[in-house]
């Protein structure tokens, strides 16, 4: 069934319908519910942290470790892979490690 793309369409339906249905219920909710308000906000701090501690875009991801060595090297695009072409299109890039 979640792999099912009526059925996925038929809840995204369903679950609109319900919240025009019913305007402001998550707010009265949170309004009559104090207790369940304090208890998602430290869940959603723990889970904040945790998506802060991941590496997704860190500016130290490697480390000072490149996974090439310094040199030079030619790219080729992958329709270029036909080395016997003496007109293939090629670009030379330097590696040049920093410290």
């Amino acid at each position: 069934m979640k792999n099912d793309p009526d059925y996925k369409k038929n809840q995204i339906d369903s679950h609109k319908t319900w919240r025009e249905q019913n305007p402001g219920y998550w707010k009265k909710y949170r309004q009559r519910h104090p207790e369940y308000v304090k208890s998602n906000r430290r869940l959603q701090k723990k889970r904040d942290k945790t998506r802060r501690n991941q590496a997704f875009a860190k500016m130290d991801a490697l480390k000072n470790e490149l996974p090439v060595k310094a040199g030079s090297y030619y790219i080729f695009s992958g329709e270029e892979m036909d080395l016997a072409k003496m007109d293939a299109s090629h670009r030379k890039i330097f590696i040049i490690p920093y410290s």
